[in-house]
């Protein structure tokens, strides 16, 4: 019994940890000292990815074996079949009970050693009351299902999408007819909703609780493979209209070896089709409830949906060659390896596109026939809600799609990736930090520049903004090309390197932070140009010349640029910038003090011989004790 039960917590052990790290993260990173509203956000991260991490820790208890393909050597054990069922279920919840207990310890621990102060006060309550029952409810309903769904679906990935859609179809089912009958348009935290909806989450638990114990007691094993389920599957694919697309062909090698890698991308567009479906049942909702806006639902499905899609679509295709073991058998096609690394990448990056970003805008424009999706963030053009959607599907496809060449199946690689963005975020806030205490190192450096070409320093700030942008796609494309290079590097190896995945890591972590700092201290060296040194000598300079001079008119006047050399000590970095030069002063009204004091201000203009001028504001104060610069 000792060895079955090492056994089913083996593989929950990565995701029990990734749940609560996140946890744990959140919590320590929200305690930053005027975060703002980057606490909000980042405890809402952590609510989503501590659930879904929960989720796939249910889901993988009975998808391992059909990954492994175990499951006939568990069915043909000497034990019986409800002992297995009961094993798999006390690990289960013991696993989920002991993450959820970790996470809460773990947050009360932290408030009693450090109390949360402003904002960070939003990391204690994880859940308010009536979410934390909802949450139980959700976990109960995630741990009576999960079997069930993982079962009929065949994989981990599939019970882990039929889990999460399930129970939003047994909400929808219940919210719709109490809506038409009663036709309230409060809010669904209502007193007749959210009972009904908590009663209907347990009935569903029961329920589905009964059909995985069912479904474990009759099954049967039709493959040699012990691929039941993954056999019906594929059948019920073949029946699809467009199925004869992918049908392969004699003398077409490169479009065989494309539908096969559409082939092996079946989870992903069963995962599109379960959030047509969930899109469907919500407009049932606002559509029986047409006074209560619930467009944000559509925000939230969209921003769920299509990072976890582009995250499979990265990380499916190779991860089901690898379980599989046909990894090597598949660089023995009449193909080079670049050849074949090049088409998974193509494949899984239109997929990636066409159902997390596509499906989502035709969604939005079908419903927006049909509702007011004004309120809509994703569809609304000045927060910019698809570019940011569209950026995060990105990163997860292409952290998916690097993890996976390391890692030995698509849950470990979906882990990883995972844990990889959080590694990455990690380190540019610490490139950032960094860039921050640097105090401009790269001053001297444009200062050289702007000297050196006789520029004006807001000029050279303008010019530095427009290529910002350029600057920030060279340093994206640089993160990409070399995550993408270690990608085809490992993908020739075709087997797992753990040293070299933390080799990887390091490098691209490395390089993030480089860049990161860099491009902060290139902000912050830009903007200190207008203090720079040779723009404070000039200033002293004048300062020193005019109160010699003792000429306080407001009419401009041209100061000559021998005198002022032969009056003043200038840098040789400084008299290249003003060769040539003009320079100009006029005094702006003076003010006398009741001490004395009376402060003559100016303003000097620089015109260079190529057309540019900078200004600039000096002053010095004459008093009964002596005469102060520079105010």
């Amino acid at each position: 019994m000792n060895s079955r039960f090492r056994k089913e917590t083996r593989p929950l052990v990565l995701p029990w940890v990734v749940a609560v790290g996140c946890v744990v993260v959140a919590a320590m990173l929200g305690r930053i000292p005027g975060a703002g509203e980057f606490v909000s956000m980042l405890i809402a991260l952590a609510k989503v990815t501590f659930l879904g991490g929960l989720i796939l820790l249910a889901s993988l208890s009975f998808g391992t074996e059909l990954q492994q393909r175990t499951l006939p050597l568990l069915l043909s054990q000497p034990i019986d079949r409800s002992r297995l069922w009961g094993e798999k279920l006390f690990v289960l919840v013991a696993a989920i009970g002991s993450a959820v207990l970790a996470a809460a310890l773990f947050l009360a621990l932290l408030s009693i050693v450090r109390p949360f102060t402003g904002e960070a006060q939003l990391a204690l309550p994880l859940f308010e009351t009536k979410e934390a029952l909802l949450f139980g409810v959700f976990l109960l309903a995630t741990v009576c299902s999960c079997g069930f769904w993982t079962l009929v679906a065949g994989s981990s990935i599939g019970g882990f999408v039929f889990t999460i859609a399930g129970q939003f179809l047994a909400a929808a089912v219940i919210i719709a007819p109490l809506a038409w009958i009663h036709a309230r348009d409060e809010s669904f935290d209502d007193s007749q909703t959210f009972p009904a909806l908590t009663v209907t989450l347990l009935v569903y638990s029961v329920i589905l609780l009964w059909l995985s114990w069912r479904k474990f007691l009759r099954l049967e094993v039709r493959s040699h493979r012990g691929g039941y389920a993954a056999a019906g599957y594929g059948a019920a694919w073949q029946k699809l209209p467009w199925s004869n697309l992918l049908v392969c062909r004699p003398r077409e090698k490169l479009r065989n070896l494309i539908r096969k890698e559409l082939h092996l991308e079946k989870p992903v567009f069963l995962l599109a089709t379960v959030f047509v479906g969930c899109w469907l049942a919500a407009c049932l909702v606002q559509w029986l409830r047409p006074k209560q806006n619930i467009i944000y639902v559509f925000d939230v499905m969209s921003s769920l949906y299509a990072p976890l899609t582009a995250l499979l679509a990265g990380c499916v295709p190779l991860g089901e060659e690898k379980g599989l073991e046909l990894t090597a058998a598949q660089l023995a096609l009449p193909f080079s390896q670049r050849v074949q690394w090049l088409v998974k990448l193509a494949v899984g990056a239109g997929t990636a596109a066409a159902l997390c970003l596509v499906l989502p805008f035709s969604l939005f424009l079908a419903t927006g026939m049909l509702f007011d999706i004004s309120t809509s963030g994703l569809m609304n053009p000045k927060d910019h809600g698809l570019e940011a959607l569209a950026a995060v599907s990105g990163l997860a496809f292409l952290a998916a799609f690097w993890a996976i060449s390391m890692t030995p199946n698509t849950v470990r690689g979906a882990l990883v990736a995972v844990c990889g963005l959080i590694g990455l975020g990690a380190c540019a806030a610490l490139g950032a930090w960094f860039g921050q205490l640097s105090n401009g190192w790269q001053t001297g450096a444009l200062v050289t520049i702007m000297c050196h070409l006789q520029l004006a320093p807001d000029v050279l700030q303008a010019r530095a903004g427009s290529v910002a942008p350029v600057i920030l796609c060279f340093m994206t494309g640089g993160i990409v090309l070399l995550s993408l290079c270690q990608s085809l590097i490992q993908f020739r190896k075709s087997v797992e390197n753990r040293p070299r995945l933390f080799v990887y890591s390091l490098a691209l972590g490395t390089l993030v932070i480089g860049l990161v700092f860099w491009s902060i201290d290139f902000v912050s060296s830009v903007s200190r140009l207008p203090d720079s040194d040779p723009i404070q000598e000039l200033r002293s300079g004048l300062d020193v010349f005019l109160s010699r001079k003792g000429q306080t008119h407001q009419d401009e006047q041209l100061v000559p640029a021998q005198e002022l050399e032969e009056r003043i000590r200038i840098s040789e970095l400084t008299r290249i910038w003003m060769r040539n030069a003009k320079v100009s002063c006029r005094f702006l009204p003076a003010r006398t003090f009741n001490n004395g004091d009376t402060t003559y201000s100016y303003q000097a203009c620089i015109a260079f011989p190529n057309g540019q001028k900078f200004s600039f504001n000096g002053g010095y104060v004459r008093g009964p004790h002596g005469m102060k610069f520079g105010i």
